[in-house]
């Protein structure tokens, strides 16, 4: 299987991980005191979409619903945005640190994490390719924009903020597939790079061996030459 599309499934098994992880967690009454609301929130957000999507409601309806909504979800998915973040950062920067550069989906998959200079890499290196890769800025910026502001300007600022993220994800998918190294923006950054542990061994081709052999030859045959230069010269 070709290096970017292990990739592409190690990190969809990673995230599915993540994203189970972070639901156990935040169901917990104690640790998630918003889970009913939140969970209200989606169920109502989900009919007014279907409503729209059959046309049951103007765009206008839908707008002047859907906005104090999404508002509300944002405040109340405080939690289960904070875990998921915290759960990223632990797994795909700390983890894979300790891990020697694999996560449980890169290690079902055969494939690591690398330096592109040869050199070890440090938790440091780890934590910015996590940053970038998994757009850590952007999801605290969404977490702490209902506290900041109402809920139009709100509306407004996730808006513009999750294109900026969906742009950067198309970028590094874009990079990983098109790209011959399978680099990535974020292995840029980080000075990492993937490799395929199950990758077969180059081996020479004929024209190389041919080349070899004669080499071989040409190599035996000098000491004899020189041999019979001596002996031509003994008799002189």
């Amino acid at each position: 299987m070709d290096t970017a599309i292990k990739r592409i499934f190690a990190y969809l098994l990673d995230v599915l991980i993540i994203s189970l992880v972070a639901n156990i967690i935040t169901s917990i009454k104690v640790i998630n005191p918003y889970y009913e609301s939140y969970q209200e929130e989606i169920t109502t957000l989900t009919e007014l979409e279907e409503q729209y999507s059959k046309e049951e409601i103007s765009k206008e309806e839908y707008i002047e619903k859907y906005v104090p909504l999404n508002y509300d979800l944002s405040k109340h998915s405080v939690v289960q945005a904070s875990v998921t973040v915290g759960l990223l950062v632990l797994y795909f920067g700390l983890y894979q640190c300790l891990a020697n550069g694999q996560t449980l989906g890169k290690k079902v998959l055969k494939i690591r994490i690398e330096s592109v200079k040869d050199k070890k890499l440090n938790i440091g290196n780890y934590l910015l390719r996590c940053v970038i890769l998994n757009n850590v800025i952007f999801r605290i910026l969404i977490i702490i924009g209902p506290f900041m502001m109402k809920a139009n300007p709100f509306n407004t600022y996730s808006y513009v903020v999750s294109i900026i993220e969906g742009t950067i994800e198309c970028i590094i998918f874009a990079l990983v597939m098109l790209r011959q190294d399978g680099r990535g923006l974020h292995d840029f950054i980080a000075g990492t790079k993937v490799v395929n542990l199950n990758a077969p061994i180059a081996e020479e081709s004929p024209v190389e061996e041919k080349k070899e052999e004669v080499k071989v030859i040409e190599a035996e045959e000098k000491p004899k030459a020189k041999k019979n230069t001596k002996k031509e010269n003994t008799k002189k």
